[in-house]
């Protein structure tokens, strides 16, 4: 039976040199996908936790890491620390502090049958958020600026419509939406918020 070959000096300095790296820098356990995630749920949905309280909160449900990992983890996923991610609001935190200052507009199409064939109508709602409440503001087969601008003005009438001075409304991001619609809110002290374009109502 053949014996193993000796390793030369220069082979054993190698190893001992790799046994003392290894000793020095271990490897890091890599961290489970499912803790990962739970770290940036507790970081996005409590924006005044720190590391340490966001270790205290995983301790709590079994998981013991440090708060190194804990910001290794947060500048990972682009989470700033607390202190800069408090002056930040979420969509989630707004809608909730705003909700009976909100309403949120759209418009959406129906087919009707006529006797020429099928026709496209245009309809186009608001919803009071905090009490979802829906109006509906007007039907047209044509949304143009003209159109889109007199429902504002309609709606924000004294008499009898039903937005009204201090309210926000949000809309995306549709050209349909159109400057002169956005003006003719702010003239009626009604502040219009276009949303980002991964946010939808």
């Amino acid at each position: 039976m053949g014996c193993l070959p000796s390793p030369t000096p220069t082979q054993r300095l190698n190893l001992t040199h790799n046994d003392h790296q290894a000793f020095l820098h271990p490897k890091r356990p890599r961290i489970d996908p499912a803790l990962e995630q739970l770290i940036v749920q507790f970081a996005k949905e409590n924006r005044t936790w720190g590391y340490d309280r966001i270790v205290r909160a995983l301790k709590n449900v079994g998981y013991t890491v440090s708060d190194q990992t804990v910001g290794n983890i947060s500048k990972r996923h682009n989470l700033s620390p607390a202190p800069e991610r408090k002056k930040t609001t979420t969509w989630r935190e707004f809608i909730r502090s705003h909700r009976d200052l909100l309403f949120a507009t759209d418009l959406f199409t129906v087919e009707v049958w006529a006797t020429w064939g099928f026709v496209t109508y245009y309809i186009l709602l608001f919803i009071q958020v905090g009490i979802r409440k829906v109006h509906i503001a007007g039907l047209t087969l044509n949304t143009n600026g003209a159109w889109m601008t007199q429902i504002v003005r309609n709606s924000t009438m004294t008499e009898w419509g039903f937005l009204t001075s201090g309210q926000h409304l949000i809309h995306d991001r549709d050209t349909k939406f159109c400057s002169t619609f956005q003006e003719t809110l702010k003239a009626a002290d009604v502040t219009p918020i276009t949303l980002p374009q991964l946010v939808r109502i």
